[in-house]
């Protein structure tokens, strides 16, 4: 239980995580790939990396969004069964995005 002011912290700290995430999108070449980057699969690997910065960036966006509203939710009915469960939901899906990315930049690497 906190006071009403207290919701806005999360807002507060989603945009300190979101704008250096999105000043990182411009720079790829500062990532840590998993492969080994050479001069033919550059531009599909940064391409892959920027994309994955890009989707992350809005999955982070979205599940602060979604605790926001639970946690209104949660003060106007705190008999609330469900919030947890798309929070749940939504930290397997951030998770299975970025193993979704690393095997698809480990396909460039085979090609």
């Amino acid at each position: 239980m906190g006071s009403k002011t207290e919701v806005w912290i999360l807002p507060i700290i989603l945009t300190v995580i979101i704008i250096p995430i999105s000043f990182l999108c411009k720079v790829p070449y500062m990532y840590s790939y998993p492969l080994k980057v050479t001069e033919e699969n550059v531009e599909e690997v940064y391409k892959e990396g920027r994309l994955m910065i890009a989707s992350m960036n809005l999955l982070i966006v979205i599940f602060f969004f979604v605790l926001v509203i639970n946690i209104i939710y949660d003060a106007i009915n705190p008999d609330n069964q469900m919030s947890n469960l798309w929070i749940n939901i939504l930290l397997i899906f951030i998770f299975i995005h970025l193993i979704y990315f690393i095997f698809r930049m480990r396909r460039h690497k085979l090609d």
